[in-house]
Parts: structure tokens; sequence; C-alpha cells
């Protein structure tokens, strides 16, 4: 009887560990190129009007929930957050932000492409 209830214990520890566990994803980190491209004001991919803070991931690579909150971090520390409202081919990145973004984690536009990583 002993242990048919130690089993039955540790069972129930197991299930509650489980069910803690359900709706707690991790967050996913991306590392690669980030570029700049002018959408603001455009309709983005998912058919909302684009703002200063929104942005656009690599179609086929990643593929996050419309409107997915992400924190983009540069080599150099320089982080912002944006919001995935748009997707396109981005040959040279993994991530497209808008110019204001890319001179807050660069410094500056010339540099055209850094490196990092966004997390969501």
């Amino acid at each position: 009887m002993k242990k048919v209830l130690a089993s039955f214990t540790v069972l129930a520890i197991l299930l509650s560990g489980s069910l803690a566990l359900i709706g707690h994803s991790q967050a996913k980190t991306v590392k690669g190129n980030i570029t700049y491209y002018y959408g603001e004001g455009k309709i983005g991919a998912h058919g909302k009007k684009l703002a200063s803070h929104d942005c656009a991931l690599k179609i086929g690579f990643d593929n996050p929930p419309a409107g997915t909150k992400i924190k983009v971090v540069s080599d150099k520390g320089k982080q912002a957050t944006v919001y995935k409202w748009d997707m396109g081919r981005l040959p040279n990145a993994v991530i497209d932000v808008m110019p204001g973004v890319f001179k807050t984690l660069a410094g500056s536009l010339s540099y055209g492409v850094i490196h990092g990583k966004y997390t969501y």
C-alpha cells in the first residue's frame, strides 16, 4: 500500500510540474544581419499601416504571429522594441526595421547593415 501511495504522490508531483509549464514557452532568439527599409505609412503584409516601430521578418525563415513584440539588440548592445507587422525576402538580413530604429541600434543609417539578434 505504501508503494502505491508513493507512486501516486510521485505521479501527482510530475503532473503538477508539467501543468505549470503549459502556456509558458521559451523565448526564441534569432541572430543575423539587421537592415532598414522605408516602410512607415505603407501597408504591411498583414494589412496594417506600418508605424515607426514596426518591422519585417524574413519570409520562410521565422514567422511569429502578426503584432508580435520583438526586442532587437545590436552587437554593440544598443536595443529597441519593434512589432512584427510585415514580411519580406530580406536577402541580406533576418530583420528589417524602420530608419529611426536602425539609427538607435547603429548610430547612423550610413552603416546600412549591422549584426545583432532579435528575441520574442
